[in-house]
């Protein structure tokens, strides 16, 4: 985890990240998004979970693709990413995951307090 750390600040500085928070049956997601770059730092807490951090960015198709080490983690703790869809105003993201064999789906808010405005020339995650 010592490299996702360094890797997302140098995101954060030089882009504009939208961060969306959520939780759900003992379960709290947050995650990271810049447009721009098409990539993610995703967070998830609790006890199911544990603590998993680690890096996402959407494919040519909009599928979500997990880094090596964060899909490592979710195949030992038994964790699936099964959609990740955003409103079309942007407020809120929809996470779905399986854990351990329960689907857990999770609607992140948009931290409006961490500058969540948008870029002025991102593009859109469906394409």
């Amino acid at each position: 985890m010592l490299v996702v750390a360094p890797v997302f600040l140098a995101l954060t500085m030089a882009r504009q990240v939208t961060t969306y928070r959520g939780s759900t049956y003992g379960v709290r997601a947050e995650v990271g998004l810049d447009e721009r770059a098409r990539v993610a730092l995703l967070k998830l807490d609790g006890v199911p979970v544990g603590h998993v951090e680690g890096l996402a960015w959407f494919g040519a198709g909009g599928d979500v693709k997990l880094s090596e080490a964060l899909e490592a983690t979710f195949a030992r703790r038994m964790i699936r990413v099964l959609s990740v869809r955003r409103a079309e105003d942007k407020s809120t993201v929809s996470v779905t995951v399986r854990v351990v064999g329960f689907t857990l789906s999770l609607s992140l808010e948009r931290d409006d307090e961490n500058g969540g405005a948008e870029p002025p020339d991102a593009g859109s995650l469906d394409s």
